[in-house]
């Protein structure tokens, strides 16, 4: 079924079969490209039972693929114009920045070896540059010439898990922020980076939280999921590591931003390219201060929920913790 698909994509023609049970379906997203295509034209069919109605879905979201490649350079060209100066940017950033600071090795006579697994077009890379020595890695070639402007050949290709250009060991601070979701072997992924920590070193991680507010937007951000804190914890119960901090986060603005999650899915809206226009002048600096807050209060106040979760986890030994080839 799924190469009957694939040969009717390369001939621009609609793809015609018969899905009648979910576990079907659920057979059919094994395959990647497939995956994809339903994950980012149409988010509410992941899951359900096979109706007339999820069909006609299914064969719009074929339909609909030529798009994806579209929508991920739209995506990237927003974040290049946007992530110097739009709040939820700044924020998550300074926050990253404070737990780097509470956690990291205490390297003081040299800098810190940062690394950025998921960089997109640099724009955390480039707050620490100069500071310490940074590198990044991305999947898409887009986002790469965006990261070579700031900061220069220390961001390559590549993909986790399995195509990785770094040595083992290699690295005093591993980030992904908003990266896992992206990937459909999270498990393996958090695996891979750990493994690029030297011993001591800290791995921070942040993701959405709350598979019930999965809506249109994470769609369109091409999201596999959003996480419950458990199941992001399970991640990290590997040998010779140590969860330092681990809870949610962005919770101030919880609620009136879950709302609107909440509205848009019910709604059946879709958020198109331009929904992360910075806001006016006095909004972002009003919603940068109050997610910007939320670094003095991690870890020392428990945030009972939030739109995203924050993790600090320590390799405490060089032990084994994956199999998958880096350094590729």
């Amino acid at each position: 079924m799924l190469a009957e698909i694939k040969v009717a994509l390369r001939g621009n023609r609609v793809p015609t079969f018969d899905l009648t049970e979910a576990d079907q379906f659920v057979n059919l997203r094994r395959g990647g490209e497939w995956d994809r295509l339903i994950r980012t034209a149409y988010y509410p069919v992941l899951g359900c039972r096979a109706t007339e109605a999820f069909q006609s879905k299914a064969v719009e979201a074929a339909t609909l693929s030529e798009r994806w490649g579209t929508m991920e350079a739209e995506l990237f060209d927003e974040m290049w114009q946007v992530e110097q100066s739009h709040w939820w940017f700044v924020a998550r950033r300074r926050i990253v920045e404070s737990m780097v600071e509470r956690y990291a090795p205490d390297n003081t006579a040299s800098p810190l070896r940062i690394c950025e697994l998921g960089c997109g077009t640099g724009g955390n890379l480039a707050h620490w540059n100069g500071q310490h020595e940074v590198f990044g890695m991305d999947s898409s070639e887009h986002a790469l010439e965006y990261a070579h402007r700031r900061v220069g050949a220390r961001v390559e290709l590549g993909s986790l898990p399995d195509r990785v250009p770094f040595e083992p060991a290699s690295f005093d601070v591993v980030l992904m922020t908003d990266v896992l979701e992206h990937i459909e072997d999270d498990v393996a992924s958090a695996k891979v980076a750990i493994s690029l920590l030297r011993k001591n070193g800290i791995f921070i991680a942040t993701v959405p939280a709350h598979q019930w507010l999965y809506s249109p937007r994470d769609a369109h951000h091409q999201h596999f999921r959003r996480y419950a804190k458990k199941d992001f914890a399970q991640l990290f119960q590997l040998p010779g590591v140590q969860i330092e901090h681990l809870g949610f986060y962005n919770s101030l603005l919880f609620p009136p931003a879950a709302a609107v999650r909440m509205a848009s899915k019910w709604l059946g809206q879709e958020t198109e390219p331009g929904d992360l226009r910075v806001p006016v002048s006095w909004l972002n600096k009003t919603l940068t201060g109050i997610f910007s807050f939320e670094r003095s209060l991690l870890g020392r106040v428990p945030m009972p929920t939030g739109l995203s979760l924050i993790t600090a986890v320590r390799r405490t030994e060089e032990v084994p913790v994956c199999t998958s080839s880096v350094a590729a």
